[in-house]
C-alpha cells in the first residue's frame, strides 16, 4: 500500500465576491475546501455579534446569521489552512440593505414635500442617498 496523499489546501466551491442581504434576514457563506491532512477553517470578517460557523465536515465551513444587522456589513474571508500550506477563500464583500434614517421635506410653508431616506450600503459601496416625492 502507498502512502497517503498529502496535499496543501485548496477550494472546490468559493463563495461569492458581493451578496446583497436585506435587513432582518437570515443568510450564509459556505466554502469547501480540499486538502489532506484534515484543514483548520477561520473566517476573516467584521466584528458583529450573533456570527455562527459551522464545519459540517473537515472540509466546509459556514458561516450563519440568523437576522443581519447593519453590523454584518462588510468583507468575509475563509481561510484554510495546515501543514502543507494556506489558502483564502474569494473576499466577499457583504451588503446588508435597509433604511436607518428618514427625515421629513417641508417647504418654506410647512407643506409636506416627500421624505427623504439614507439607504443601508456597504463600507466597500459606499452610501446612498434616496429622494422620495
Amino acid at each position: 500500500m502507498g502512502e497517503p496523499s498529502l496535499h496543501a489546501p485548496f477550494i472546490i466551491t468559493d463563495i461569492d465576491a458581493y451578496k446583497w442581504v436585506k435587513h432582518g434576514s437570515k443568510f450564509e457563506l459556505k466554502v469547501h475546501f480540499g486538502g489532506s491532512p484534515p484543514l483548520d477553517v477561520t473566517w476573516d470578517k467584521p466584528d458583529s455579534p450573533h456570527i455562527k460557523i459551522e464545519k459540517p465536515n473537515q472540509f466546509t465551513s459556514i458561516l450563519r446569521v440568523s437576522k443581519a444587522k447593519d453590523t454584518h456589513t462588510g468583507n468575509y474571508q475563509a481561510n484554510a489552512n495546515n501543514h502543507y500550506g494556506e489558502k483564502k477563500s474569494e473576499r466577499c464583500c457583504l451588503q446588508v440593505e435597509g433604511y436607518f434614517y428618514l427625515q421629513y421635506i417641508m417647504d418654506s410653508a410647512g407643506t409636506f414635500m416627500g421624505k427623504e431616506y439614507w439607504e443601508v450600503k456597504a463600507q466597500c459601496v459606499g452610501i446612498r442617498r434616496v429622494l422620495e416625492i
